[in-house]
């Protein structure tokens, strides 16, 4: 819109100019108001609107239901006496033990037209009432290519016996796969062949548990992950390794954030040729043998130029047996202060199978050793968990002091004790899974100081 002031302004046009704005003002006022109601106005007619089809989608979900009662009551096996319905399936039984896990069972044979609506659509179908078996068998002639998958997962809850699958983890190394997008792949108590080129295409996420069955040299294991310098999580768990026999070539993961390594203790020698300068979260399974664990820890900090590592869980994993040869009938003896004085980032830690009270000493506030008082261990810690760390005479009572120093009471006017110039982080977490009988009454005062505690009693009789 054009200006019709004059120009140079005058007394004149600058008062029109003035009633132009107050007027021009008002109209706009005005116009609000009305868009303000009649924008009330259609949020109450959506509200209303919406409201309806609540109303009219619960009565059409209440027919449906009713429907298909119906359609249940006038299915013809209904109109079978209950006797014959009974012959019916004892004379099953006798000819196939199995008949009952048949009949509640989904049975898919796949094929490469195969849509994954088929596995969604029989889900649905199945009901919500009682438990629910699937079998599916992959069948594919040939492995084809998959240019939009990205994320590939094959998972058993519990090893078992498997023949060798024709799929893509066990293709030979000279097929050609075309996978392009894949990054992210998980495969456990699942078998899989460690040259396929489906373990080489320069992936993101690799979480692989093998078959017990399964013993890979570690020369071919040091190649699945030599072969994906881009992983920034990396999960290992093999029970069955073999010496390597190649030599290892040390490997650098530039990008790995998460490294999770559990099973036979030859893998300690894998974690001895590692460097991982972007390390954040350490997980270590590893049966231990000659190699104080807490020396491999540290070799790896300083090889990879002393990475911010903020997680670390040493036995921990629920797997782990705490009394097997894992970790002998002394549990993992950790050199604690020498180990944490190179963890100062760290905000959580878990540890299984360790005794008790060296770790909560270490925690606690430093010794006067001569006349100096050394730093805090881990001063940044917020989370601790303990599994099967069981304790000595002095266990509760180490326990106590350490939380006592880390997280006095709230509003007493004290806080954190101050050592050497740092004040540790208060925690946030504590677990204890049979540790030790700490009583009703600490652990309520164990609840006083710390926002989340959860304690289990040990079971001796085991």
């Amino acid at each position: 819109m054009s200006s019709s002031f004059q120009d140079p302004p005058t007394e004149i046009s600058l008062a029109d100019a003035r009633r132009t704005l107050s007027s021009s003002r008002s109209s706009v006022a005005e116009l609000d108001a009305k868009i303000e109601t009649a924008e009330a106005a259609l949020a109450q007619v959506v509200r209303d609107s919406k409201s309806l089809i609540h109303e009219m989608q619960t009565e059409r979900a209440m027919l449906e239901e009713r429907a298909l009662t119906a359609m249940a009551y006038l299915s013809p096996i209904r109109r079978l006496p209950t006797e014959m319905l009974r012959d019916i399936f004892l004379r099953s039984f006798e000819a196939h033990p199995c008949c009952a896990w048949v009949l509640a069972a989904i049975r898919l044979l796949t094929t490469q037209q195969a849509s994954a609506d088929t596995i969604r659509l029989w889900l649905e179908r199945s009901g919500d009432t009682v438990p629910l078996d699937i079998e599916i068998f992959l069948h594919v002639t040939s492995k084809g290519d998959a240019p939009l998958l990205r994320e590939f997962e094959v998972s058993s809850a519990e090893a078992a016996f498997y023949p060798e699958w024709q799929w893509l983890p066990n293709a030979p190394s000279n097929a050609t796969l075309v996978l392009p997008k894949l990054d992210t792949l998980t495969l456990q108590y699942t078998p899989f062949k460690w040259s396929s080129p489906m373990l080489r295409t320069n992936l993101h996420t690799l979480n692989l548990r093998a078959l017990p069955t399964s013993h890979h040299p570690l020369d071919r294991i040091l190649h699945i992950i030599a072969n994906n310098t881009s992983l920034e999580s990396l999960t290992l768990h093999f029970q069955g390794v073999l010496p390597a026999v190649l030599p290892l070539t040390p490997t650098t993961l530039p990008h790995l954030k998460r490294l999770g390594i559990g099973g036979h203790h030859i893998l300690t020698q894998l974690v001895d040729i590692l460097n991982l300068p972007m390390l954040v979260d350490l997980e270590l399974d590893i049966e231990t043998r000659d190699q104080p664990i807490e020396d491999t820890i540290s070799a790896l900090l300083v090889r990879s130029s002393a990475p911010t590592l903020t997680h670390l869980s040493i036995a921990y994993g629920p797997t782990a047996n705490h009394n097997s040869f894992y970790y002998g009938p002394t549990g993992v003896l950790i050199a604690w202060p020498s180990l944490l004085a190179d963890l100062s980032s760290l905000q959580s830690l878990h540890v299984g199978g360790t005794p008790l009270e060296p770790l909560l000493a270490a925690l606690g506030v430093p010794d006067d050793d001569t006349n100096q008082m050394s730093a805090w261990g881990c001063p940044k810690l917020e989370v601790l968990g303990m599994r099967n760390c069981h304790a000595h005479s002095e266990g509760v009572i180490k326990l106590v002091q350490m939380v006592e120093a880390r997280n006095p009471k709230l509003g007493s006017g004290g806080g954190s004790q101050l050592v050497s110039g740092i004040t540790p982080t208060r925690l946030k977490s504590l677990e204890m899974y049979d540790c030790a009988s700490l009583g009703e009454d600490v652990v309520e005062w164990l609840q006083c100081r710390i926002g989340e505690v959860v304690c289990t009693e040990p079971d001796f009789a085991r």
